[in-house]
């Protein structure tokens, strides 16, 4: 196994807000591997205003790291109130790089 650090853009419905994100990143706290609570996992864009999530995941290798990712980002916008519908990840965009702390 290896450390990946996995990029993906989300795409929201409405701007969300402080608080949700707060949330947000709590709940992506929860499943990283480094238990790093106060650790920043998204970004938002000034220019075009998209979200990035940016996890840290094990896996086998990059297809594997994206898919993991992928499915981490669903769970944490799933415990914070969102749905496929009101938060959509980028599939096309989601990149995996090897990454060592």
């Amino acid at each position: 196994m290896s450390t990946y650090l996995v990029t993906l853009p989300v795409g929201f419905d409405k701007e969300p807000t402080k608080d949700y994100l707060s949330e947000l990143n709590s709940a992506l706290a929860g499943y990283d591997p480094r238990r790093k609570d106060g650790e920043l996992f998204w970004t938002r864009s000034a220019d075009t205003g998209t979200h990035t999530i940016r996890l840290v995941v094990e896996a086998d290798d990059e297809s594997s790291a994206r898919r993991q990712a992928h499915k981490i980002a669903n769970a944490a916008l799933l415990d914070t109130g969102h749905t496929v519908l009101s938060a959509q990840i980028d599939d096309r965009s989601i990149d995996a790089r090897p990454w060592t702390a």
